[in-house]
């Protein structure tokens, strides 16, 4: 059995079908109908499936980001990368929310805020999702109605979700965050794991969410199936390209996340053979000069960052700035070549007028000679400053002149004119 040809498109159109057209996307919290017509509501659902659930949708989260930055971009398919993960993200934080009907889960309890005790739902926004996505060249219903589903369920969300209650904020910072720290210690507080929040002792809380303490994860593995696939989300949001990863053959376990947390960076994650970070790559990509004037001047000498998707023919704006930047770097360049031509054609023309002119005045003076003397032309008179063709009309005329008193030989230089020979 031979390899598959293009692989990598063949996966993407898998997931893409998969996740907008096969699974169905949840409803918001306060839809009348969602009781009996959410997917995710209407069944109940054991705990071992809710968590292999969340393993599934990261490695396929995995497959898809691999495949992602292995084919070059279009904006159409710019549009599948950023609405397929953004329905992975929903997903995963629907199935996040279920309540297990054997044993539920205090991390998903904690985190849709069912927990015993004080405590509001938790939950992360989707940034810039909406101005990213408003403007992207949508090739399909189902992308269209998978884009509204996606901005509906977080709008719902977002109306009940406290501003201190938001994690992941990778877009902004990779620090660990108040949201973090709250839901890490409330699980800590339900499992009696050692926090380290006392005076003079190491915070165990960044280290349980990135791994390097594995007594969380181990115990709730889908905290980290979650937290990759929201960093993932983000990640391709980057508005510029040259932040992300580079094109060429990845593989899944290239996508696989690595986390770190120091105290003075932050996290530190670790994929694709570099280092991740949402926040730097959306700084990056808006550019070192705050200035207004200091943007337009990088966008029109076109040392700016190269954009996540090319912009459309379509757009008068971006053909505004193709024609700016064309002018402002080809311009010098064509006059300065230019002229330069001109000056060396000038200098040729007068120096073949120059040339002409003695050859003239040398022939003159030659052929008088030899019709007063009624001698042949000397070769080395004209034949060595002429070229044939004049020096042969030149021999013949002197040669007519002086054909009763002797008859000129023919210069070697001109043997081969049947005129001359004529003569």
């Amino acid at each position: 059995m031979g390899h598959v040809a293009n692989t990598y498109c063949v996966r993407v159109s898998l997931i893409q079908h998969l996740v907008t057209s096969v699974i169905p996307l949840p409803l918001p919290r306060d839809h009348p109908r969602r009781a009996d017509r959410c997917f995710w509501a209407k069944e109940p659902m054991r705990y071992e499936t809710q968590a292999d659930l969340l393993r599934l949708l990261n490695m396929v989260c995995r497959h898809f980001a691999c495949c992602c930055f292995s084919i070059r971009v279009t904006r159409s398919f710019d549009a599948v990368r950023l609405v397929v993960v953004a329905c992975l993200a929903t997903l995963a934080d629907a199935v996040m929310r279920i309540a297990a009907c054997d044993v539920p889960s205090l991390l998903c309890l904690s985190y849709n805020g069912d927990a015993e005790g004080p405590g509001e739902p938790f939950g992360f926004e989707v940034g810039s999702f909406a101005v990213e996505s408003e403007d992207l060249q949508l090739s399909s219903p189902e992308l269209h109605c998978a884009r509204t589903r996606v901005l509906d369920y977080f709008i719902a969300q977002r109306e009940v979700l406290e501003g201190e209650r938001v994690l992941f904020r990778f877009e902004r910072t990779m620090e660990f965050g108040d949201a973090e720290h709250s839901l890490l210690r409330q699980l800590c507080l339900h499992m009696a794991f050692p926090a380290g929040t006392a005076p003079g002792a190491a915070d165990l809380l960044p280290a349980y969410l990135s791994g390097e303490s594995r007594l969380v994860l181990e115990n709730f593995p889908e905290l980290g199936f979650f937290r990759d696939i929201v960093l993932l989300f983000k990640m391709l949001m980057v508005p510029s390209s040259e932040a992300l990863p580079e094109i060429r053959a990845w593989t899944p376990l290239d996508a696989a996340l690595t986390w770190r947390h120091r105290a003075d960076e932050g996290f530190i994650v670790s994929g694709f053979g570099r280092a991740l970070n949402a926040a730097a790559m959306a700084k990056q990509a808006e550019g070192g000069d705050d200035s207004w004037l200091g943007g337009v001047f990088r966008k029109i000498v076109g040392i700016a960052e190269r954009p996540r998707a090319p912009p459309s023919s379509a757009d008068p704006s971006a053909l505004v700035r193709a024609e700016a930047r064309s002018a402002v770097t080809n311009r010098r360049p064509t006059i300065y070549l230019s002229e330069a031509r001109e000056q060396r054609v000038l200098r040729r023309s007068a120096a073949r007028r120059a040339s002409r002119r003695r050859r003239t005045c040398s022939t003159s003076s030659s052929c008088q000679a030899s019709t007063a003397h009624s001698a042949p032309p000397s070769r080395s008179s004209f034949c060595s400053t002429l070229p044939c063709r004049t020096c042969a009309s030149r021999c013949c005329s002197a040669s007519f002149r002086s054909r009763r008193t002797s008859r000129p030989s023919a210069p070697r230089s001109c043997r081969s004119l049947p005129l001359l020979l004529w003569c």
